[in-house]
């Protein structure tokens, strides 16, 4: 999994738990490289410890900090079927514990920081976690902006011309000011946040809002 789909994936968490996208992707790329390599074969991209006994573990040796001390200890980390079943998991961590005070607060304020360093203190042990996570997300925004937001207008055309909202006219249609392309993606993202039927070319779709009808 590249960066790119990691954002993906975090974003469709985001819409369904509140969690951001930006700390997913950046906690990743701290925990295994910004190649997203998991820890020898365990499909673990976030350094999760041993906890679901059916899947097993790995072992592997890590850097842990116990009052201001770094050491190296060999620790068991958990095994994951698939690299989605361990984004899943790490989302319902997220939602447990501590975490849980941390996305209430971070609801309420949007404050990235202050999420980072919430969740951060009971998360690693390392003194300098939230601070290595949030230069990884300065780096992290001009690398994925773009990309991102080019296929999330593909998929609002594509969704738009199907339900009939906007016509396929053509590149310069959907070029026009204001951009239909802007207005696309954002119809798309309201539409995201609904349950509605989209009937098109004999295929029927359902939106959700955080897995439920609403």
């Amino acid at each position: 999994m590249n960066i790119k789909e990691l954002y993906r994936v975090s974003l469709e968490v985001e819409r369904e738990t509140g969690i951001p996208a930006l700390f997913s992707t950046a906690q990743a790329i701290l925990e295994q490289g910004w190649d997203i390599d998991p820890i020898q074969g365990s499909n673990n991209i976030y350094g999760i410890k041993y906890h679901i006994k059916e899947w097993g573990y790995v072992t592997a040796s890590t850097l842990e900090e116990h009052k201001g001390v770094k050491h190296r200890v060999v620790a068991r980390f958990q095994k994951y079927p698939t690299l989605a079943d361990c984004i899943k998991d790490h989302s319902k961590l997220l939602l447990k514990y501590s975490y849980k005070a941390c996305l209430e607060n971070y609801k309420k304020n949007r404050d990235l920081n202050k999420y980072v360093e919430c969740v951060a203190k009971d998360y690693a042990t390392d003194s300098n976690y939230a601070d290595k996570i949030m230069n990884i997300i300065e780096i992290l925004k001009p690398k994925i902006k773009g990309a991102v937001i080019v296929d999330e207008f593909e998929e609002a055309k594509k969704l738009m011309e199907r339900i009939g909202v906007f016509k396929p006219y053509g590149s310069e249609y959907w070029a026009a000011p204001p951009t239909r392309s802007e207005l696309a993606v954002l119809f798309k993202r309201f539409l995201d946040r609904l349950t509605v039927s989209v009937i098109g070319e004999g295929e029927s779709k359902t939106y959700t809002l955080g897995g439920k009808n609403v």
